[in-house]
């Protein structure tokens, strides 16, 4: 903070000591010019400062003149631009500084409104993303990269899966486009990509057709 000024304290000592020697003597030193500080004096990390010598160590602007708080690095005072511009970890989302509230995820930092799915930039529900090649997706976009939605139902496939017809399928979603019976058993005919049961398949292209 900014002492008091400093005092004329070189009267109580005139006897043995005029006013430049006196302070040359027992005044506070500058930690930037080592000259004495005779007016206001400034106590920061621990020494003391003229006001106009405590400056940001990349800006060289002084905390006096923007008024503005400064950050500790390394022993050194920087501005709170030049602080968090040169040490604050950057966002992995926009790539810029993170100055507040910070998300760790993925071994990387985000803020709290960058860490959305990387496919349809929503927020995560509940905190639960799902990462795919160092991405985080939500649950849909996840399954749909991984080629594990139902070709029916454009749901994620969690559990049980049936493969038929070069896709992915709930077992309770693959059926037969006619009769919609269930073809978890795994038998059936293909026809124009769709499929059927064998007695739909027969009464609608014919015993001689093939799959």
């Amino acid at each position: 903070g900014i002492n008091a000024e400093y005092g004329k304290q070189w009267y109580q000592r005139r006897v043995r000591h005029c006013e430049r020697d006196y302070h040359a003597e027992f005044a506070p030193r500058c930690s930037y010019c080592d000259e004495p500080i005779i007016d206001k004096c400034i106590t920061a990390l621990q020494k003391t400062w003229h006001p106009e010598h405590f400056v940001c160590v990349h800006c060289k602007i002084p905390f006096t003149l923007t008024g503005t708080e400064y950050h500790v690095y390394e022993g050194r005072p920087y501005c709170k631009r030049d602080y968090h511009e040169m040490f604050a970890p950057k966002c992995s989302g926009c790539t810029k500084t993170i100055a507040n509230n910070v998300i760790t995820a993925l071994k990387q930092q985000w803020h709290v409104e960058c860490f959305v799915c990387y496919e349809c930039k929503n927020r995560f529900g509940a905190g639960t993303y799902y990462e795919h090649d160092g991405k985080p997706y939500c649950e849909m976009h996840y399954h749909q990269h991984r080629g594990s939605l139902c070709a029916a139902c454009n749901k994620p496939i969690s559990g049980r899966v049936i493969t038929a017809m070069r896709n992915k399928f709930h077992p309770e979603h693959f059926v037969c486009a006619f009769c919609i019976t269930p073809l978890s058993k795994g038998t059936f005919k293909e026809h124009e990509s769709k499929p059927y049961c064998h007695t739909c398949y027969q009464k609608l292209f014919g015993l001689g057709s093939r799959a």
